[in-house]
Formats: structure tokens, sequence, C-alpha cells
């Protein structure tokens, strides 16, 4: 996994993650910076999308 400062949800203004308050690890949220008309999406964005995500990848099964 990466570093926090490599991750989408990272808040550079803040200087710290959008959901987290403490470094962590090896962080099952951590998400790669993605770019949107050269501008890079909000640390709440990537936290949606990761959601989003996470839930969609939950509801897979055996039907």
């Amino acid at each position: 996994m990466g570093h926090c400062k490599d991750c989408g949800i990272y808040d550079e203004k803040k200087g710290a993650c959008y959901h987290f308050t403490v470094e962590q690890q090896d962080c099952v949220y951590f998400t790669p910076i993605q770019f949107d008309d050269d501008e890079r999406l909000s640390p709440e964005n990537h936290w949606r999308f990761k959601i989003a995500d996470m839930k969609a990848k939950s509801m897979q099964g055996p039907v």
C-alpha cells in the first residue's frame, strides 16, 4: 500500500487524511490520486468514489 501523502483522500490543505486522524500503515481506503481536466479531485470526491467502489465489490456473490 502507499503512504498517506500519495493517497487521493489525503487533504493537503489540512495536512491530514480526510477520514483518519492518524497515519495508517496498510490503509484499506488507499486510492491513487485522480485528475479531471488536469485538476486533482478533492479528497471528499476521492472518498465518495472509494466508498462507492467498496460497496459495489461487497455486493458481488452467488445469486
